[in-house]
């Protein structure tokens, strides 16, 4: 057979097809993962100030900052179920705040000694059904979830500022000024103050599993 009909009908191999691929650059990488970005700011800033400080670097430095996030870190997580369901959702600080404002001061007015539990239980369902009323008009009017929660979000607050009032509260009720001081951790610092973890940031870790 002749050489030259046997090399041409040689079947090529992938390395012969398939063109080089190159490793991707820093910037490229990235591009596509940017949250690494975000936390190497984060690693220098903490670097920047635990030189500047080197009492940053305690134990107390993080109760601190889970105690100040677990707020918003509940919203965020709330928030990202919303976009992995393939929506958006901007009327959740409005629902909160909703919530919040109308137990607190219905709790003053009638029930100044309701157990904490039930003041979560209250707070749960109001955010239920207020978020139950996005999910009916989004079904209802097919329009998209971001147009029809920026409605909300203003009628919500404006159900607020009109009936109920955003005036700072000095007090709380006390079942939620108790739960707020138990301490999950504590320890005494090298100072001398008492660096406490509440356990609160329970729930944190609770939503982040369920989530």
């Amino acid at each position: 057979m002749n050489p030259r009909i046997n090399q041409t009908m040689t079947t090529p191999t992938v390395i012969d097809v398939a063109p080089q691929v190159k490793p991707l650059s820093l910037r490229a990488k990235l591009a596509r993962q940017p949250e690494w970005f975000t936390f190497g700011l984060i690693v220098v800033m903490c670097l920047v100030v635990g030189a500047i400080n080197p009492r940053f670097f305690q134990l107390a430095t993080l109760f601190d900052m889970l105690h100040s996030a677990t707020t918003v870190s509940l919203f965020a997580l709330g928030t990202l179920v919303v976009l992995a369901s393939g929506g958006i959702d901007v009327s959740f600080t409005a629902i909160g705040a909703l919530t919040m404002y109308g137990i607190t001061k219905a709790v003053f007015a009638w029930w100044p000694d309701e157990p904490f539990a039930l003041i979560l239980i209250t707070g749960a369902v109001g955010g239920i059904l207020l978020g139950l009323i996005n999910g009916a008009l989004v079904y209802r009017l097919k329009a998209p979830s971001l147009i029809v929660t920026i409605g909300t979000q203003y009628l919500y607050r404006g159900i607020l500022l009109t009936f109920i009032g955003t005036t700072f509260f000095m007090n709380i009720p006390h079942s939620m000024d108790r739960f707020g001081r138990i301490p999950l951790f504590f320890y005494q610092t090298a100072d001398g103050l008492r660096a406490v973890l509440p356990v609160s940031v329970l729930a944190l870790v609770l939503a982040a599993v369920v989530t």
